[in-house]
């Protein structure tokens, strides 16, 4: 018992070691064993879809949306090799692992194709949450979590697809490299490099943890077979292998912060499972079929419920044994906004949605030594997470890695929800620092694909949601935005070693739609190339076309274009880079950003031709010029085209514009109008002191605490009028946004509480100017 006390404290000091740590040899490690997998799975997708066609999908009644989802993963599973080469080429000496020779006969159909992806990807998870404590780096830890739940979202989808238990446990199980490489030894033929599996950090035996299988779907008593002391007996050894024995100031200090991340997850617990018993009391499962639903969702509900419960009393029991912290208690909550069993579900998914990024996004806040227990909690409520949204007809998953949120986030995100708390929240803090940040990285993988026509893979990041409704594409980019800031991300092509490019240039039109955000001065963000250790910026000379024609832009990769420096990932500005600070960044690339986003409101932005040019004359030079200047010295050449800076014109560039006259605009109220759950309708109309009958071309869109809500219907008249239909729930605080593509407006109005006796019948909404030509 000495001896592996003595082993726990060594594995402890490691931990406390890591803060002046740089990557690891066995950091690498994990790396190529990760990167192992990722051949694997993107080889393995690759075969399938080479071998089965969306045809095939049909004709074995499989739906097109099955075959989508598969290409989305397939990207994935590919986006997750390439960003594991570059990190371990970057981090490290050493050249990443290469694919192996695989054999996939076993799939010799579309459903044991189907089936051996959803294997594959269960085997990731497994495998991705047995690995995560043998990584001393916080970030890399952090960023294969990330990985790990999108891979337990895959599985959850095919599992479901497949009319399998998408969620078979309440905890996924871990598995050691030796006992994964033994499994998909099948696959493999013959691998060109020899892989060296990463060691433990903590080298205690334990035996390898199962849970119990959950109940067959179709019984009606789920929720009371489902057995959470089982669970909790089959953890016992897990539990004891996480309390270790500490003795020195240096790991008490750890520990407490390991308190703070175990109690921060347990109120989310308590928080889950407290709305699953609200919606097993209200609701039966004749109110699912009544409603539409089917009586697998039901009981599906009823087992995730299960699953919050088991994870309640997990970490109850675990924080409870190191005396002399306790567990904290529930709090009361507020759900009457979920008492339709509509917003119920609507409400499951957010709570799950919310639980993944809470884990990963503390993950890095956790020692070593309790990273096993919260992955495997964090990978289920990605399992529940993807299956509901799909089955609620939303999208089980987007992006190449999940993104985090910090505990402050999550508790801001839930406080609507609390009523009232028997303690104050201790929140966990990242003792354990990262040697390189990541941020630049993950901020690239949380991105989304652009479909279709996207032969290059570009993405957009989490602010944009997809449109592929119009005809053309540029570089198969037709992006319409919901919310916040968003951006175009480049390819894993123009990542990696850039250090022999001079010129970055591309294409850009907003077309038909208003440009109100100016992001000209030097504080704008527009253009970000960010490395490992810090991110260049550059803000566009000016804003892009709104017609068929996109603006062209064209920036030197030195001085010259005025690259800013920003240490991190925030939003603070930096100091004019220097030629060896833009070589730095140059040299290892990890991601490359074009804002998307030039308007308030719903808008559509395009990008093509773009390119990273080697300065050997594949651009022409020469444009019209006055006075012998080119572009009149107010703008940028590119390909013969001057693009012009604000407040100017021309071919040349040579022509000013000034104002003229002004045009206000004004909302009208045309209804009672009043704000409340029952009332669910805002009437209006748009008129201007030109068109008093009404402007054309008017659309409306509802945002609530600053993101666009969903949940809302709109039509629109030629006479400027409009009603709007939503779901209200009163204690958000709701902005209208109003445009007019005829006249080139966009505004925001704050709703107050009763339109009827808050709204003039003529607000005041914008004023424009209209400009000529001078």
């Amino acid at each position: 018992m000495k001896f592996l006390s003595l082993l726990c404290l060594v594995c402890l000091w490691w931990t406390a070691a890591a803060l002046s740590n740089s990557y690891t040899e066995n950091d690498i490690r994990v790396l190529n064993y990760a990167l192992t997998l990722e051949h694997l799975e993107a080889a393995f997708y690759n075969y399938g879809l080479a071998t089965f066609s969306a045809s095939s999908f049909s004709t074995q009644g499989y739906s097109q949306e099955l075959y989508l989802r598969t290409r989305l993963a397939a990207a994935h599973e590919n986006a997750h090799v390439e960003t594991l080469q570059f990190l371990i080429s970057s981090l490290s000496n050493s050249a990443p692992v290469r694919p192996c020779v695989y054999n996939f006969t076993a799939a010799r159909n579309l459903s044991e194709f189907l089936s051996l992806a959803a294997s594959l990807e269960n085997a990731g998870v497994s495998a991705y949450g047995g690995v995560l404590d043998r990584v001393s780096d916080k970030d890399l830890q952090q960023l294969l979590s990330t990985i790990a739940t999108v891979e337990a979202r895959h599985a959850a989808y095919f599992s479901s697809a497949l009319r399998q238990n998408p969620f078979p446990r309440a905890f996924d199980q871990t598995t050691t490299p030796e006992q994964v490489v033994a499994a998909i030894s099948s696959f493999l033929v013959s691998c060109p490099d020899a892989l060296e599996l990463p060691l433990a950090y903590c080298a205690t035996p334990s035996a390898q943890t199962q849970s119990p299988s959950a109940p067959a779907l179709g019984k009606r008593s789920i929720l009371d077979e489902f057995s959470e002391e089982q669970h909790l007996a089959s953890l016992s050894h897990r539990r004891k292998r996480v309390v270790p024995d500490l003795v020195n100031p240096t790991t008490s200090q750890i520990l407490d912060n390991d308190i703070a991340a175990l109690n921060y997850a347990l109120t989310l617990e308590h928080l889950e499972a407290t709305f699953y018993e609200y919606g097993a009391r209200r609701f039966t499962v004749d109110d699912y079929t009544n409603a539409g639903y089917s009586t697998a969702l039901f009981a599906y509900i009823g087992m995730v419920g299960a699953h919050e419960r088991a994870h309640v009393q997990f970490l109850t029991e675990v924080i409870n044994t190191l005396k002399p912290f306790a567990a904290v208690p529930p709090c009361t909550y507020k759900f009457e906004q979920f008492a339709a069993l509509k917003e119920f579900l609507a409400g499951a998914v957010l709570f799950e949605q919310t639980g993944v990024q809470a884990y990963d996004g503390a993950i890095n806040r956790l020692s070593n030594g309790f990273l096993q227990p919260a992955a495997s909690i964090a990978t289920v409520e990605a399992r529940h997470a993807a299956y509901l949204a799909a089955t609620l007809g939303l999208e089980p998953y987007t992006s190449v890695v999940d993104s985090t949120l910090t505990p402050q986030q999550v508790l801001a995100a839930v406080s609507p929800f609390l009523n009232s708390c028997p303690f104050q929240p201790v929140l966990p803090r990242i003792l354990l620092t990262a040697t390189t940040n990541l941020t630049n990285v993950t901020s690239c993988l949380e991105s989304k694909f652009l479909q279709p026509g996207n032969v290059e893979g570009w993405t957009a990041t989490r602010g944009a949601t997809l449109s592929v409704s119009s005809p053309a594409f540029l570089a198969g980019s037709n992006v319409v935005t919901l919310g916040a800031d968003w951006y175009f991300v480049a390819p894993l092509k123009y990542r990696g070693d850039q250090s022999k490019k001079q010129l970055l240039s591309f294409l850009l039109s907003t077309p038909l739609l208003a440009i109100l955000q100016q992001s000209t001065s030097a504080l704008a963000d527009d253009v970000v190339i960010s490395s490992t250790s810090f991110e260049l910026t550059l803000a566009l000379p000016r804003l892009p076309s709104t017609n068929s024609t996109p603006t062209s832009y064209q920036f030197p990769l030195s001085t010259a274009a005025g690259w800013r420096i920003r240490p991190t990932a925030s939003s603070v500005l930096g100091d004019i880079a220097t030629q060896a600070q833009i070589a730095q960044v140059l040299q290892y690339v990890a991601c490359i950003k074009i804002r998307g986003k030039y308007s308030l409101g719903p808008h559509s932005t395009y990008i093509s031709d773009f390119q990273l040019c080697d300065g050997t004359g594949d651009f022409v030079v020469n444009c019209p010029s006055v006075n012998e200047r080119e572009c009149s010295g107010r703008g940028i050449c590119f390909r013969g085209v001057c693009t012009c800076n604000t407040g100017v014109t021309g071919n040349s560039c040579n022509i000013t514009t000034r104002c003229n006259t002004q045009t206000k605009f004004y909302f009208q109220n045309q209804g009672p109008n009043t704000l409340t759950y029952a009332s669910r309708t805002i009437q209006g109309r748009v008129t201007s002191s030109n068109t008093p009958t009404g402007v054309p071309g008017v659309t409306v869109s509802l945002y609530v605490s600053g993101s666009f809500f969903p949940l809302t219907s709109v039509q629109t008249r030629q006479d400027g009028s409009f009603t709007l239909t939503t779901q209200f729930f009163p204690e958000y605080s709701y902005t209208l946004k109003v445009e007019s593509s005829a006249f080139y407006f966009s505004t925001e109005v704050a709703l107050p509480s009763s339109l009827s006796s808050d709204f003039s019948n003529a607000l005041l909404l914008a004023v424009t100017p209209s400009t000529v030509v001078a």
